[in-house]
């Protein structure tokens, strides 16, 4: 497959790669296809949840990536902070 990408945009993937040890191509080969997979069930609700908080859909999936490892990370059992609920209702 061919991925034709705007102006800078492989930066993106640039990065990604050199964050995991991974060339380009390598991690094109394995995080595309994963996150496409887990977004596109979603992308009517992630469309609607990221228009109504009014941020970026880079900086939606972010936090959205962040507070699951938060939650990932607690020992079993234990509530997430007040900081991040706070957060998590009122921006």
């Amino acid at each position: 497959m061919l991925l034709r990408l705007d102006p800078g945009g492989a930066g993106a993937l640039d990065a990604g790669g050199l964050a995991v040890g991974l060339s380009r191509a390598a991690f094109a080969r394995m995080f595309l296809p994963a996150l496409l997979s887990a977004a596109t069930p979603r992308l009517r609700a992630i469309e609607a949840a990221r228009a109504g908080s009014g941020e970026s859909l880079a900086r939606f999936l972010g936090r959205a990536l962040d507070e699951a490892i938060e939650r990932a990370a607690l020992p079993a059992g234990q509530p997430p902070s007040a900081a991040s609920e706070f957060d998590a209702l009122f921006g």
